[in-house]
């Protein structure tokens, strides 16, 4: 067993560093939240009302396209739709460019989501060279978009206390990582049975 000892360090010191670069390096990127707010226009009987629709968008990556992990609506001046739409969107599609939200299609029905918001849904699109279409209606399987004025704000401190989320780095880099320390440490222990060999 004594003998064995010297021949099983470097294959032990190549896994451990293969291991530190898969986790060590593994740099993770912040995820990017924003406050979105808009005017929600609602057509009754007695015509065309206009109210207040404000809410946040949680868990975007910066110059990339994804989903978002979080939209919930915080409040709105007719009080209906309040909540989480995340359970399952038809669309949830974001792109940001330099913490800039630059386009985005979300589209979530009350009677399609699993969990949060269930009798209302919620529309919010916008592409380049175009206006951005929003809307909330109380009901839960269909919704009515019109051009509005939604703005997105970005949140710098989260006054929760709670430490920003982060998104896994994507495989690649980690990965380049922990061959190549892997492979230097495969190198150390070929070169020690070669050693070994040639004092034989």
């Amino acid at each position: 067993m004594t003998e064995l000892l010297p021949k099983l360090r470097p294959i032990a010191f190549a896994m451990g560093l293969a291991a530190l670069g898969s986790g060590v390096f593994a740099f993770p990127t912040l995820a990017v939240d924003f406050d979105f707010s808009f005017t929600n226009f609602i057509e009754d009987e007695f015509g065309v009302e206009s109210g207040i629709v404000t809410g946040r968008v949680r868990g975007l990556t910066d110059n990339a396209t994804g989903p978002a992990t979080s939209v919930e609506v915080l409040s709105h001046t007719f009080g209906f739709g309040v909540g989480e739409y995340v359970g399952s969107p038809s669309r949830n599609t974001w792109t940001l460019q330099s913490g800039m939200i630059t386009s985005y299609s979300f589209l979530s029905f009350g009677s399609e989501n699993t969990l949060g918001v269930m009798d209302s849904s919620l529309n919010l699109q916008y592409y380049e060279e175009s206006d951005p279409f929003a809307g909330l209606t109380d009901d839960a399987f269909g919704v009515v978009s019109s051009p509005t004025d939604l703005t997105f704000t970005r949140i710098v401190d989260d006054s929760s206390g709670e430490p920003p989320a982060t998104v896994p780095e994507p495989f690649t880099t980690s990965s380049i990582i922990a061959f190549t320390l892997g492979g230097m440490g495969f190198g150390t222990w070929r070169k020690h049975r070669l050693e070994q060999n040639t004092n034989a």
